[in-house]
């Protein structure tokens, strides 16, 4: 089962109360996207296939949930890195916003909320659909809850929710760089995570951009 609720080192990894914290690999220019950005024009087959999938009655009786239920445990993949939405607090407990979410998930489940019947596993942008689509349990998730902007390319790899909270793309510079947006960085570096749409937007950009992941 591959499901994705979306809000607008290799492999997945456990969320420990006491995570390790090592020294964050070198990035590097990136030439080409791993997967076409979508289009701007508005197609009839767009609209189908950007379809997300509300709840039924029978959801709560199927093979999947039923599953879950037999193992014990709801399986999430959420980020550890997204301040307010999903991160690592002080202490080391995944929180925020989407933990939240996947909380709820675990309680229509289960019937209550309690650690025991859930486990959290943190995947980066480019890990989360692999680790949805992973035939091995320890890097497969039962779902992921994360900033996931639904298009068609993801869309017909995983199934996603209804959409829940709509977000926008943002250019984060030095204050009085005079920096103002991409039109101003032709040919200058810029950042963004492997696997988000936020990397094609700096690919597919006029002004030529320097991508860099």
């Amino acid at each position: 089962s591959m499901f994705a609720i979306s809000a607008c080192s290799s492999g997945a990894v456990d969320v420990g109360a006491q995570p390790s914290v090592s020294v964050i690999e070198p990035g590097h220019v990136v030439t080409d996207s791993p997967t076409p950005a979508p289009s701007s024009a508005s197609t009839s087959s767009d609209s189908q296939c950007l379809r997300s999938f509300r709840p039924t009655a029978g959801d709560a009786s199927s093979a999947a949930v039923a599953a879950i239920r037999q193992r014990g445990k709801l399986i999430v993949g959420v980020a550890q890195d997204e301040y307010l939405t999903g991160y690592l607090d002080a202490s080391g407990n995944e929180t925020g916003f989407d933990v939240d979410v996947a909380k709820q998930v675990e309680q229509a489940i289960f019937g209550s909320q309690d650690p025991k019947y859930i486990k959290f596993k943190a995947v980066t942008n480019a890990q989360r659909i692999t680790a949805l689509q992973a035939k091995d349990p320890a890097d497969a998730v039962d779902m992921v809850v994360d900033t996931f902007t639904i298009n068609c390319q993801r869309a017909q790899q995983v199934l996603f929710s209804s959409v829940y909270y709509n977000a926008h793309q943002r250019l984060l510079v030095l204050k009085n760089s005079g920096y103002r947006g991409l039109g101003d960085l032709g040919g200058k570096k810029v950042c963004a995570q492997a696997g988000s749409t936020s990397l094609q937007t700096i690919l597919g950009y006029p002004s030529r951009p320097v991508a860099y992941a």
